[in-house]
C-alpha cells in the first residue's frame, strides 16, 4: 500500500485482475483485467492469482498465476508494459473447462502445479521475478527486467522454482538475492544472475512444496523452513573461501518450523511460526523448541509488529499475541472474514 491506497490481485470470472482500493473506505479506485484463470489440475489450491503486487516509484508490478507479468501506472492502472513469462521460459499452458463452465489454465510441461506465487523484487533499476520452465535451455531460476522499459536484462540459475518470493540481502559480504527454489536454497548476484551458492533443501513443486522465504538471521546466516513430512527448519552459515561462498548447515530439524504456507517471524534470537497448524517458538542458536500451542490456526499467516505478533488463521480469525519465548500468550482475538484465507497480512 501507498498514500492511503492498496494494490492487490483477484479473480473475477475469467479475468485475472490487479486492483487498487482506497484503504479507508474500501472503494475500488482502478482495475486492470487480463483474460486468465488459474486452477491446479486436482483443485486443491483454489482458483485465482496468488502473488502480491510490488509498488515502486508510482508503478505497480504484478505477476499473474499463469505467467502474465505487467507494469502498471499506479495512478490509474493503465498498462505501461507487459511480458509473457511462458514465452520467455518455454512453458506450455493446458486449458480445461472448469465445473462452472469457465476455462482454467495451469502449466502443462513443468512441475509448478500451484501457480506463480512470488512477488516482484526491485533491485536498483531492475525488477526481478522467479522464472521456472521445463527441463532444458529455456529454464531460469530468476528473470531480471529493466524496471522502466521491461527489457529482459538477464536470466539466472537453472534450478526449478518453488513458491517463495526473492529477497535482497548482504550475506557474508556479498549483496545477493536469496530464494528457496524447488529443492535448494540459493543465492544469486543481482547484477549478473550468477549463482553464488546453493544448499540442498527437499521439495517438489507439484507436491510437498517450498513456499517460505529465506529468512536473514545475521550478516552470515540464513534460515529455511518448510512444511510437509520432509520439511522443518535449518540454519545455514555462509562464508567466503577463495572467492567463493560456501554454505554449511549449523543445525537442521524436521520437528520444528514446518511452515506450509507462511514464513517465520524473527526477534531477539527467536523465531515464531505456524508449524503444520501449531503456533510455536524456536530458539535460533540451536533450533530448540521453546513452546508449541495447538489452536484453530490452520495454515494462516503471521506478522511481527513491535513486541507483538498478529496471527491470522486460515478460517478468518485475527489473534494478537505477545512475542515472548516464555509461553503462548494471547492478548485478544476477533473474527475477520468467512471462508478460507491464505493471504499474507499487510499493516
Amino acid at each position: 500500500g501507498r498514500n492511503g491506497y492498496a494494490a492487490t490481485m483477484e479473480q473475477r470470472g475469467d479475468q485475472e485482475c490487479v486492483t487498487c482500493y482506497d484503504i479507508a473506505t474500501g472503494t475500488l479506485k482502478w482495475i486492470y483485467s487480463h483474460p486468465a484463470r488459474h486452477r491446479d489440475k486436482i483443485a486443491l489450491g483454489r482458483i485465482g492469482p496468488r502473488s502480491t503486487p510490488t509498488i515502486h516509484q508510482s508503478r505497480v508490478y504484478a505477476v499473474g498465476a499463469v505467467g502474465n507479468f505487467v507494469c502498471l501506472n499506479g495512478a490509474d492502472g493503465s498498462l505501461i508494459w507487459q511480458k509473457d513469462l511462458n514465452e520467455i521460459l518455454g512453458i506450455v499452458l493446458k486449458k480445461v473447462e472448469d465445473t462452472d463452465g469457465l476455462m482454467m489454465e495451469f502449466e502443462r510441461n513443468t512441475s509448478l502445479a500451484w501457480g506463480r506465487s512470488g512477488s516482484p523484487l526491485i533491485v536498483d533499476d531492475l525488477v526481478i521475478v522467479p522464472g521456472g520452465g521445463p527441463d532444458g535451455l529455456t529454464r531460469a531460476t530468476l528473470l531480471a527486467f529493466n524496471a522502466q522499459s521491461g527489457d529482459l536484462r538477464w536470466k539466472g540459475g537453472t534450478a526449478m522454482i518453488a513458491y517463495g518470493s526473492p529477497v535482497l540481502a548482504t550475506i557474508a559480504g556479498r549483496r545477493q538475492i536469496l530464494l528457496t527454489a524447488e529443492s535448494e536454497a540459493i543465492g544469486i548476484d543481482p547484477s549478473t544472475g550468477e549463482v553464488l551458492w546453493n544448499h540442498p533443501r527437499p521439495g517438489e513443486s507439484d507436491g510437498g512444496a517450498n513456499t517460505s522465504q529465506l529468512t536473514v538471521l545475521s550478516d552470515s546466516d540464513v534460515l529455511t523452513s518448510k512444511g510437509y513430512s520432509d520439511g522443518g527448519g535449518e540454519r545455514i552459515h555462509l562464508e567466503e573461501q577463495a572467492g567463493k561462498l560456501i554454505a554449511t548447515s549449523v543445525w537442521s530439524s524436521q520437528k520444528i518450523l514446518k511452515t506450509k504456507l507462511t514464513s517465520p517471524v524473527i526477534r531477539d534470537g527467536y523465531a515464531w511460526s505456524l508449524s503444520n497448524g501449531f503456533m510455536e517458538c524456536v530458539r535460533l542458536s540451536d533450533g530448540e523448541q521453546m513452546w508449541k500451542r495447538r489452536g484453530r490456526f490452520g495454515h494462516g499467516q503471521l506478522l511481527m509488529v513491535g513486541n507483538f505478533i498478529l496471527l491470522h488463521s486460515e478460517s478468518g480469525e485475527l489473534f494478537l499475541l505477545d512475542a515472548t519465548p516464555d509461553e503462548y500468550r494471547e492478548l485478544g482475538k476477533f473474527k475477520t472474514i468467512e471462508g478460507v484465507c491464505w493471504n499474507t497480512l499487510c499493516l
